[in-house]
């Protein structure tokens, strides 16, 4: 029997480099469809929130003519009340909420109208800005009345409103006003 060096087994480098890039590729797809995933479930999670949280406050103030004086902090109020979901409160004797992305949740009786609530969320990532910014409308939601994007306030936001109002970078501001 012959040895023959030249039949050795194994694989090339080549074939391993080969191997190695697509599954850098695969890696970066899956990462970069995780991303939008995740992205879409937080503004999911917090169109939840910002509705079960105006319905909640809207309850809990039902046979009241307002919802106490211009510019009250009604955060702590709210969440000792049970009004937010328990999973974005993080200290109910401080107010302290969490919007999806880990940011403060404000909630304050309106400034110009005490018979007004404002529900604000900060550091908000343009792609949500944009999507939230439009999550309410007159059309939509009776309770409405404005919301506020970077300090432009809106009546009857559209896509395009929102999008000249959302900045690039996590700093957004939205402040929505409900009846």
């Amino acid at each position: 029997m012959k040895y023959h060096p030249s039949q050795e087994k194994g694989f090339s480098l080549l074939e391993l480099l080969l191997v190695i890039g697509v599954g850098a590729l695969l890696l970066l797809a899956g990462l970069a469809t995780y991303r939008i995933v995740t992205q879409g479930n937080n503004v999911s999670s917090a169109v939840r929130l910002l509705n079960s949280s105006k319905i909640g406050i809207q309850t809990l103030y039902q046979n009241q003519s307002t919802y106490g004086s211009t510019g009250a902090d009604l955060s702590i109020i709210a969440a000792q009340a049970g009004v937010f979901p328990a999973r974005n409160v993080i200290d109910a004797a401080t107010g302290q909420v969490r919007d999806p992305w880990g940011n403060d949740i404000s909630v304050e009786v309106g400034a110009a109208d005490a018979a007004t609530f404002v529900i604000s969320l900060v550091n908000l990532p343009q792609e949500a800005c944009v999507q939230l910014g439009t999550a309410f409308t007159p059309s939509s939601d009776s309770d409405f009345i404005d919301v506020t994007i970077q300090g432009d306030t809106y009546t009857d936001p559209t896509v395009s409103d929102v999008q000249g109002s959302c900045e690039a970078g996590a700093t957004n501001t939205i402040a929505w006003t409900f009846i």
